[in-house]
């Protein structure tokens, strides 16, 4: 979820010889990474097994078949979006029983956000964040999220 132009899933498709379907919100974000997947160095180092594609991470079904992903992977996507029960959701009906799925995301700490200086690289202005602490972003997680991985966090 949130491809972008799909630096990492590239990396992931070079390194691993998987297949990676990629989506983001941004049609022009993944028109450039379509491209730049096509490119012949490119496309040799992963296979051609590289495609991204635009949709909602809060809605993936005309994208991603339920159950049909092996594992999966967020990168600064979830703090942009409030509604993480229904992220969480959308993630779990979409990997196929006993698949991961791992998160990089900010998380606010004690009264974070009131000192930022916008516009920043992942947000605007304080309003388009979804920062949550820790503690809570867990808590709205709870279809996927193991008790045990809390407390590697």
């Amino acid at each position: 979820m949130g491809a972008g132009l799909g630096g990492p899933a590239r990396l992931c498709a070079a390194t691993h010889s998987c297949t990676v379907r990629g989506i983001d919100l941004t049609p022009e974000y993944i028109a450039a990474g379509n491209a730049i997947s096509s490119w012949p160095a490119i496309a040799a180092a992963t296979g051609g097994r590289v495609t991204l594609a635009v949709a909602d991470a809060l809605d993936m079904s005309a994208e991603v078949a339920d159950g049909s992903v092996d594992a999966a992977y967020m990168l600064h996507v979830g703090m942009n979006i409030a509604d993480k029960r229904g992220l969480a959701a959308e993630i779990f009906r979409a990997l196929r029983s006993g698949g991961r799925f791992g998160v990089f995301d900010r998380m606010a700490g004690e009264g974070e956000g009131a000192a930022l200086a916008f516009p920043l690289p992942f947000a605007s202005y304080a309003q388009s964040l979804c920062w949550l602490p820790l503690c809570n972003y867990l808590c709205n997680l709870p279809v996927w999220l193991p008790p045990r991985v809390c407390a590697l966090w």
